[in-house]
């Protein structure tokens, strides 16, 4: 398994007689961390490389600490994300991945799982206004070329609204391959938003046009 990193960089000019700053960079927006965690779910399949962001939290699954590396381990995730690691489809399908990555955004958390196997998974959590952020997110996707192939909205015979997604990314040795991302979250009534308000599952291989 090979691991590909990002990482964004903050500058600013000061006069060369200044002291040097260090300036954390501000925190993301959550439109800009869901759109990070898309491309971080589809380009691991697309590059057999698990896609990591250096400006987001990283927990590995080691044992324990190693006590000359400031090192985050599942055992420091906070207990939301410990349990979904206990029932995400990709874990069920493929055991924890390596990492779990967490970003902390201006409107909520979010968390990825990535990995390079074809299915990669995210949810959101502590959002104010999900719904709103949900549908954003869907009809972002859109415009960057995913179509809807299933779509409905909370009702009292489904509680949760759905988007499934579909996008081609064809490769030199497979023209249908592509990407799926199954997109839900809660109403706004439902839950106190310290629970997972919204779920993204991805998966990739052959599929099928729209």
């Amino acid at each position: 398994m090979r691991i590909q990193a990002y990482m964004r960089f903050v500058g600013c000019a000061v006069a060369l007689s200044a002291p040097t700053v260090s300036l954390a960079a501000p925190p993301p927006t959550l439109s800009a961390a869901l759109d990070d965690a898309t491309d971080i779910c589809t380009g691991g399949s697309e590059t057999g490389e698990v896609q990591l962001k250096l400006d987001w939290d990283q927990y590995m699954n080691v044992p324990r600490p190693v006590p000359q590396i400031k090192l985050k381990t599942f055992a420091d995730l906070p207990a939301l994300a410990q349990r979904y690691l206990m029932n995400a489809p990709s874990v069920r399908a493929f055991g924890r991945p390596t990492f779990v990555l967490h970003s902390a955004t201006t409107s909520g958390e979010v968390f990825v799982l990535p990995s390079d196997a074809g299915m990669c998974d995210a949810f959101v959590s502590s959002a104010p206004d999900i719904v709103q952020s949900g549908l954003a997110y869907a009809e972002s996707l859109g415009r960057k070329g995913w179509h809807v192939v299933k779509g409905s909205d909370a009702a009292q015979s489904m509680p949760l609204s759905q988007r499934v997604m579909i996008r081609m990314s064809p490769q030199p040795d497979a023209q249908n391959f592509g990407h799926q991302a199954k997109v839900q979250w809660l109403p706004q009534a439902a839950g106190d938003g310290k629970g997972i308000q919204m779920e993204l599952n991805f998966t990739s291989g052959i599929v099928k046009r729209p």
